[in-house]
């Protein structure tokens, strides 16, 4: 399965939500599934990331247009599959997060 993390700042100062999503791909890397990594604010875990994903690309910004994106069954909060392909959302930018009513 081809994974695509979406992170805004890669650092281990903000919260234990950085931190699970870095496990989570470490953990999923380690089971040989290639990974995507896209950010937004580099941080100290950025050459963790750089060592367990295939390619980490940095954006300006993202956002998720989750009216057009497909849930599985099974899946909660931020985990969306779409065929043989992942996407974990660690959290919305602000910017995009105000804009969408929710925090």
């Amino acid at each position: 399965m081809r994974v695509l993390a979406l992170e805004n700042e890669l650092t281990s100062m903000r919260g234990g939500q950085e931190i699970s999503l870095l496990d989570v791909c470490r953990g999923l890397a380690g089971r040989g599934h290639p990974i995507t990594l896209a950010y937004v604010t580099s941080g100290d875990l950025e050459e963790e990331y750089r060592r367990i994903c295939q390619r980490v690309v940095r954006v300006r910004t993202y956002s998720i247009d989750r009216s057009r994106t497909l849930m599985s069954p099974g899946s909660r909060g931020g985990f969306t599959e779409r065929r043989s392909c992942a996407i974990f959302a660690s959290r919305l930018p602000t910017s995009c997060a105000r804009s969408s009513g929710s925090a």
